[in-house]
């Protein structure tokens, strides 16, 4: 078992590559099947820290509900950590840091009549070489495997002896890059550099890279190189194989591909289908005209939602059916497709070529907006152009008959609403509920028109409070500021728009939610989680850091495009495992590395006070810092500016007194004995906010607090209890879990 699990240690360590020197993406031969990039983990971390979420990870209640939670756990997490650590041979933090720059994964080759996989994996350690030595020397002796040595360019390889040639995983360090591959001639080839195009030159990435990558840090890419595939694997397919595949429109495919970017707040993900060239068979379903702008000028600017979109039912059923008929001529297939649609007809209770369609345009829009009134919910209404209102009428008619459904009208504001209601007959007789399933999901939708288009509404109230609030509604939806800033991500071709803004409703919903979920806890606590709706954040914590969401769909001449623009992106899936995870797990991290960076500070000013010890000795008197540096009594510690040090992650300011209280700040001038000396330490970086004291007594106290930044260094009695009287001269004692004098609370420190 211990085996296994140092072989997927090993396995993972591959999964990353060098940016600084060697690279391997610019290494990659053109021919290369299937690329995962993350450019800069490092670069990738840092823009992480700054989105939404990872804001809201942060922020301390919600902290203190993962705390909270996973604290039944803790010894077990604890003891796994360090026997991991142990196997190891080192703290896993310190094994997590080989994780350093590019990460790449590349299948170059694939031969299936060998069986026979070329695949590289690489991963920039940066300046953990010591790590990578270890983790190297570990992983071969829990495999057993023994390796052949081989100088190739300068560069030592290594291969696994009892493997096949054709299979000979080999791996080998490039200056501050490992490299795996699975084949020996493949890693040689990549060292050397490969000969003629390479993949980074090749048309169909760079048009990829182009459209998943638009704007913020690059952080992943996956690229499926499927015209390479289709040239290598053509040969072994059946003979009707491209024919039909050719019917299909899906020979024209060159790549496929996929984007993650962090901008800010927002996460956009990005999937793109590179087709270039005229869209035929399946693709021609997909092939979308631009939706119109124009339709945004009718939704107000508090809209929570809105939604674009260029849809032709007519036209794309008759794609449906020419592709069927080019497919199969016989007419098997659209006799196939007929039957289908008969019983989805039957099930909804209506003709899709009733003539119905006909009657609509296809620029659909729609938008939710809060009332108001006030309410839990936004109210919702969509707009569609009429092109024969009189045969709309009629058609919409017969459908609510066949589906037992009624529709009727009202009068309000001079306008006429029209309202669907299902006739029910027979109250609780079930059989009269069958026809429920069917048109009964539109009963309670109002309709009105007005010059020429159709407007849908939730219910009457909801088409009610659309007339009476328009006339209100002094700005549109183009003039809101955070549809501004997403509407930068639209394609300019898009056929389908979605806006979403969640934060007017979810704090209502939120606070609605927790009492509901109060009442389950026990059961929940039965089940095994130890969960407390007393530990959930409040709904405004939450709140301000959700921010609205863009998804949009476009297709051009090129291919198809797909977006996704949210801070909260792990609504995605595929997104949701990188961003979630890496948000989840960067807060934890940054929790250990700022312990870290404390436990080495109070080292540091243990090591300070024995420099100084060591220096009283020496010259009868407490030096300053850089009395200090200069006669090397301590190490680690520079002078920053204006008399502020720095050692490690922290600023150190130093306060000393003579006898009768003279207090000399650090950098200035005296020729007097300092026989007092107090050392404050505060964190360079805004993440951390423990801030130390200490005193020629090896006295150490501490506070939580973000007052001292940068060069905002505290004063010399900061520190002092409240009650101290000559605190300003050094003197009296430290406050100890009470208020010092900069009215912070200190406490004492082991």
């Amino acid at each position: 078992m211990q085996k296994i699990f140092l072989c997927i240690i090993f396995a993972t360590l591959v999964c990353v590559n060098a940016q600084e020197n060697f690279q391997l993406y610019d290494q990659l031969p053109e021919r290369t099947l299937v690329l995962w990039r993350a450019p800069d983990v490092a670069t990738s971390r840092d823009a992480m820290k700054g989105s939404a979420l990872y804001k809201l990870f942060n922020e301390p209640e919600v902290q203190n509900f993962v705390k909270k939670t996973i604290d039944p756990y803790k010894d077990h997490l604890h003891g796994t950590i360090n026997q991991v650590s142990q196997v190891l041979g080192m703290p896993a933090e310190k094994a997590i840091a080989v994780l350093h720059g590019e990460v790449v994964l590349a299948v170059v080759d694939v031969d299936p009549r060998r069986q026979s996989v070329g695949a590289v994996l690489s991963i920039e350690f940066g300046e953990n070489r010591e790590a990578i030595d270890a983790l190297l020397n570990l992983a071969k002796q829990a495999s057993g495997f023994t390796f052949d040595e081989e100088q190739h360019d300068g560069h030592t390889v290594y291969s696994v002896q009892q493997m096949p040639p054709h299979m000979k995983v080999s791996y080998a360090i490039v200056q501050d890059t490992l490299l795996i591959s699975s084949q020996n001639t493949l890693l040689k080839e990549l060292i050397s550099g490969s000969e003629g195009a390479r993949l980074k030159d090749a048309a169909n990435i760079k048009t990829v890279s182009s459209k998943v990558h638009r704007a913020g840090v690059a952080a992943e890419l996956l690229y499926l190189n499927v015209e390479q595939a289709m040239k290598q694997f053509s040969p072994m397919m059946p003979p009707q194989a491209m024919p039909m595949m050719e019917k299909l429109g899906v020979a024209g495919i060159k790549s496929l591909g996929m984007g993650v970017n962090i901008d800010g707040d927002n996460i956009n993900v990005d999937f793109y289908l590179h087709s270039p060239g005229e869209k035929n068979g399946v693709m021609s379903v997909f092939d979308l005209k631009p939706t119109s702008m124009e339709a945004l000028k009718y939704m107000p600017k508090h809209s929570v939602g809105v939604s674009l979109m260029r849809f032709d039912m007519v036209g794309l059923l008759n794609k449906v059916k020419a592709t069927l008929e080019d497919i199969a001529p016989d007419g098997s297939l659209l006799q196939m497709y007929e039957h289908m649609m008969g019983e989805i007809e039957r099930e909804l209770g209506f003709d899709f070529e009733n003539g119905l369609f006909d009657t609509l345009g296809t620029e659909l829009y729609g938008c939710n907006y809060m009332p108001a009134t006030g309410g839990l919910l936004p109210r919702s209404l969509g707009a569609v152009t009429l092109k024969n209102e009189a045969e709309f009428w009629r058609i919409a008619n017969e459908m609510a008959t066949k589906g037992d459904l009624s529709i009727k009208k009202l009068e309000f504001a001079g306008k006429t609403i029209h309202y669907v209601s299902q006739n029910v007959g027979e109250l609780f007789n079930f059989r009269t509920f069958q026809a429920l399933p069917k048109l009964g999901n539109f009963s309670g939708q109002a309709l009105m028109v007005e010059n020429g288009t159709l407007y849908i509404a939730g219910s009457v109230q909801d088409m009610k409070s659309f007339i009476e609030e328009r006339s209100s509604w002094k700005e549109n939806i183009d003039n809101n500021v955070d549809f501004q800033q997403l509407k930068k991500f639209l394609p300019a071709e898009a056929s389908f728009v979605t806006y979403l803004d969640v934060r007017p409703m979810f704090n209502y919903v939120w606070n609605t939610m927790i009492p509901i979920l109060r009442s389950f806890e026990g059961i929940i606590r039965k089940a095994g989680v130890e969960f407390s709706t007393a530990n959930l954040p409040q709904a405004t914590t939450i709140s301000r850091h959700l921010k609205p969401f863009l998804m949009s769909y476009a297709s051009d001449k090129d291919g198809l495009l797909m977006s996704y623009t949210s801070p909260m992106t792990f609504i995605i899936p595929v997104a949701g495992a990188t961003g979630v995870g890496t948000a989840i797990a960067i807060p934890l991290i940054e929790e250990q590395k700022k312990k870290a960076r404390q436990v080495m500070i109070k080292s540091n000013l243990r090591n300070i006070l024995s420099a100084q010890q060591m220096y009283k000795v020496d010259r009868m008197g407490y030096g300053s810092f850089t009395d200090l540096t200069q006669k090397n009594y301590t190490y680690n510690v520079y002078n920053y500016d204006s008399g502020v040090f720095m050692c490690g992650d922290y600023y150190l300011y130093m306060y000393r007194a003579t006898a009768d209280g003279e207090v000399t700040e650090e950098g200035a001038e005296s020729n007097r004995a300092h026989h007092k000396f107090v050392i404050y330490a505060w964190p360079a970086s805004y993440e951390d906010n423990t801030v130390y004291a200490m005193n020629e007594k090896g006295e150490i106290v501490s506070t939580q607090t973000r007052q001292y930044y940068d060069l905002d260094m505290p004063k010399a009695n900061a520190a002092f209890a409240a009650d101290a009287e000559n605190a300003s001269k050094l003197e009296g004692s430290f406050a100890s879990g009470s208020a010092g004098q900069d009215a912070n609370i200190w406490n004492s420190v082991d």
